[in-house]
């Protein structure tokens, strides 16, 4: 697969979906309910009805203890991101996690190559970071 979001997204998916399916078929003996919840919410959820929703609506029914999702994971200490420098220095594709980020991803301009366009359009995508106060360290 090759596209945006194609790196972070659907392997992982793929990958929890089998663990839920090896789960289920080898009768794997648990003592606590497995919840299989996908939605596309970080892309699609114009309407309100991704994990917003789930969270809004449904918190209850989705209680959980651990949760395995994309990406990486962090640690805070005292409201600080332990790894961040780490990440900056050796493994930049994670740490660009950790920040809100604005990609243009579509960009229209001019009539023709020797020509300065009068207007010009972007498009931006935008992955944004839970909402965060504005005092909050590392925003």
């Amino acid at each position: 697969m090759w596209g945006r979001g194609s790196v972070d997204d659907k392997p992982v998916l793929a990958a929890n979906l089998m663990v839920m399916l090896l789960l289920k078929r080898s009768g794997a003996a648990l003592d606590r309910d497995v919840i299989f919840l996908a939605e596309s919410g970080e892309e699609a959820d114009v309407a309100g009805v991704g994990i917003n929703f789930m969270v809004s609506q449904h918190c209850d029914e989705i209680e959980r203890e651990f949760a395995l999702t994309e990406g990486v994971s962090t640690t805070l200490v005292n409201g600080r991101v332990a790894a961040q420098r780490y990440l900056a220095e050796h493994e930049p594709i994670h740490y660009s996690m950790l920040r809100t980020s604005v990609v243009p991803t579509m960009l229209k301009a001019g009539v023709g190559p020797n020509v300065i366009p009068s207007e010009a359009e972007a498009t931006i995508d935008i992955r944004a970071l839970p909402a965060r106060s504005s005092s909050s360290p590392g925003t």
